[in-house]
């Protein structure tokens, strides 16, 4: 059984409620000066992966995709090919909405029944290691 979403199942607009939460952080951590971390206040069902990016003169290019383990998803399998594409492309459309430029990011996305979330999105020194 794939973990990928129905397009039948996926609710547009909790997508967009999403991204405009993370566009909001973005612009209240760049004028408050502090780190650089975002987490999901909303509990994500589904597999999480792990998307690290490089950024340079605002193109991101994905250097790794790793399988997190959750409770719900305790022994994590690699992400199929159409996931990839989509973790690619929710992480580089996330880093365009928050104006990222320049450097290292980590994004953790869970692949949910209602479609692709972000769960963390870390900017800068971006450690493996989203739980820190």
């Amino acid at each position: 059984m794939s973990s990928t979403p129905s397009p039948d199942s996926a609710d547009p607009s909790m997508a967009f409620r999403e991204l405009a939460e993370v566009e909001i952080w973005a612009e209240h951590t760049e004028a408050s000066g502090h780190p650089r971390l975002y987490v999901s206040e909303e509990a994500l069902d589904g597999p999480a992966f792990s998307v690290g990016t490089s950024t340079r003169n605002g193109m991101h290019q994905v250097v790794d995709i790793a399988p997190r383990p959750t409770e719900d998803h305790p022994r994590a399998t690699p992400p199929t090919e159409a996931e990839c594409a989509v973790l690619r492309s929710v992480v580089r459309a996330v880093l365009d909405l928050v104006g990222h430029e320049t450097g290292l990011a980590r994004t953790q996305v869970a692949l949910t029944a209602r479609g692709p979330r972000i769960a963390r999105l870390r900017l800068g020194d971006a450690p493996r290691d989203l739980s820190e």
